[in-house]
C-alpha cells in the first residue's frame, strides 16, 4: 500500500483542488521559494499524524478567494490521499486490514480514501451570512478579519474515511497505526542527542537493548524473555552492591543529615526516615551520554559536531525509532502499519555530497526502513540522488500552483 495521490483545496496556496500524485518509496517535492512545497508536508502531516493538532488558524484558508466567495459560504479547507494496494502485497496484508474501512474500491488494486475537512458547522451558516453579509467593503481582508474573530472558533474539523459523502468518521485507533514523522528545515537537534534522559534516545535505547536476544530466531518467545529477564536480575543485583557501598558512606553521616527528624516530629510513633533504593537498568540511560570517537581515541560530545552531522545523527535515531514503532513483537498490536518520513530542505544543513550520500541511502533502504519518503528541496544534489519519475515540480501560474512531473 502507499498514498498515490493528495488533493489540496482552499488550503494555503492551494485555492481550487490540485492533485498531486506520488510514487511508491521517494518522493522529491521541488520549486521556487513560496511554491507550496512545506504546504504539501503539512497536507499529509493533518491527515496522518495522529499526535497533530488538527485544528486550523486563518492563515491556513487561501487568501485570494473573491468577496463573493467569501458572502457565498463559509471558507472550507479540504484535503483528501488515495491509497492504493502495492504490486506485490500479498492478499490480506496488514495493509489491507488497516484501511478497510477506508475502501472506495474493493477489486485489485484496491482504492481508500482519508479525507481532512475544516469547515463552520451548519448551524452557524444563518449567523455568518447575516453577519458578513452587514460588512460593507471592496477590502478582502475586512472580511478575513469578521471570520477570525468571530467564527474561527466555532470551526469544526473532522476526518473522513471512504467516500466523504457518508461522512464516516475515522477511529482514532485506526489513525494511530500511521507512523508520521516530520524534519523541518529549522530545527534543533541538539537537544534530542544529549542523554538517555531525551525521550527518542531513551526509546531506541530500550528497544535495541539485548537485541541479540530479541532477533534471535533459534530460540523461543519464552527463551528470550527468561533470557532477558535474568540479564535484569543480574543488573539489579550488581547495582545492588553499588546501592549498598553508598550506604556504608552513608552510615556515619546519616544520622547528622536526619538529626532534626526528632525535633520536627518526623519521628512520630517511632517511625525513623532512613535511605533506600534500586536502580533498573532503564534508570540508567540517562547516565549515558552520546558521543563521537575519531580514529585517533578522542571522544567529543555530541553537541561539539557540527549541526550538518548532528543531523544525521538524529536522522539515523528517527529511523531506528520507526522500527522500534514497527515492530509487533516489541509493541504487539500498538505497532504500526504504515510508516512516512517527510524532511523538509535537507540541504539547509547537509554538504552536497552529504545531500547526495543521504538520498541514495534513503532511496535503497526504503524498503525496509519507511514505506515511503516525502522530501522538499532547491538542491540538485538531491534531485540527482533520485529518478526522475520520483520528482513533483510546483510552480505559480497567475499566483495558482499548479503541479509538473518531468518523468511524465
Amino acid at each position: 500500500m502507499y498514498i498515490s495521490e493528495l488533493i489540496l483545496t482552499n488550503f494555503r496556496g492551494f485555492k481550487n483542488p490540485t492533485k498531486l500524485l506520488f510514487t511508491e518509496g521517494t518522493n522529491v517535492i521541488i520549486g521556487h521559494n513560496n511554491a507550496g512545497k512545506t504546504t504539501v508536508i503539512k497536507g499529509l502531516e493533518l491527515l496522518f499524524d495522529s499526535e497533530k493538532n488538527k485544528r486550523l488558524c486563518v492563515h491556513d484558508f487561501n487568501k485570494s478567494l473573491s468577496i463573493e466567495e467569501i458572502k457565498a459560504r463559509p471558507p472550507k479547507i479540504t484535503i483528501t490521499a488515495k491509497l492504493v494496494e502495492s504490486e506485490n502485497e500479498e492478499d490480506y496484508s496488514n495493509d489491507l486490514v488497516t484501511v478497510a474501512a477506508w475502501l472506495t474500491k474493493i477489486e485489485k488494486p484496491y482504492e481508500a480514501l482519508i479525507t481532512y475537512e475544516f469547515f463552520l458547522p451548519e448551524k452557524e451558516l444563518e449567523d455568518y451570512k447575516k453577519l458578513i453579509g452587514t460588512v460593507d467593503s471592496k477590502d478582502t481582508n475586512d472580511y478575513w478579519y469578521e471570520i477570525e474573530y468571530n467564527f474561527l472558533q466555532k470551526y469544526s474539523y473532522k476526518i473522513y474515511v471512504g467516500n466523504p459523502e457518508y461522512k464516516n468518521v475515522i477511529e482514532t485507533d485506526t489513525l494511530k497505526k500511521f507512523d508520521f514523522q516530520f524534519l523541518t528545515a529549522i530545527r534543533d537537534v541538539e537537544r534530542d542527542l544529549f542523554t538517555g534522559r531525551n525521550s527518542l534516545l531513551k526509546e531506541v535505547i530500550d528497544f535495541f537493548i539485548d537485541y541479540e536476544i530479541k532477533t534471535n530466531d533459534k530460540l523461543e518467545d519464552h527463551e528470550k524473555r527468561k533470557q532477558i529477564n535474568d540479564r535484569k536480575k543480574a543488573f539489579s543485583n550488581d547495582a545492588g552492591e553499588l546501592i549498598s557501598a553508598l550506604q556504608t558512606r552513608m552510615a556515619a553521616g546519616k544520622k547528622h543529615m536526619l538529626k532534626y527528624a526528632e525535633e520536627t516530629g518526623a519521628a512520630f510513633e517511632n517511625l525513623q526516615p532512613s535511605f533506600e533504593g534500586k536502580i533498573l537498568d532503564s534508570e540508567l540511560y540517562s547516565a549515558l551520554k552520546l558521543i563521537v570517537e575519531n580514529e585517533t581515541g578522542i571522544k567529543l560530545p555530541a553537541n561539539q559536531n557540527g549541526l550538518g552531522y548532528n543531523n544525521l545523527i538524529f536522522i539515523s535515531l528517527l529511523l531506528a525509532r520507526m522500527q522500534k514503532n514497527a515492530s509487533g513483537d516489541y509493541l504487539g498490536t500498538n505497532s504500526k502499519v504504515f510508516s512516512m518520513l517527510a524532511i523538509e530542505e535537507p540541504e539547509a544543513h547537509l554538504h552536497p555530497n552529504m545531500q547526495y550520500k543521504f538520498l541514495k541511502f534513503l532511496n535503497e533502504n526504503k524498503e525496509n526502513e519507511v514505506r515511503q519518503i516525502f522530501i522538499t528541496s532547491h538542491s540538485p544534489n538531491i534531485t540527482a540522488a533520485v529518478h526522475l519519475d520520483d520528482i513533483i515540480v510546483l510552480y505559480k501560474d497567475c499566483s495558482e500552483v499548479k503541479v509538473a512531473y518531468p518523468g511524465i
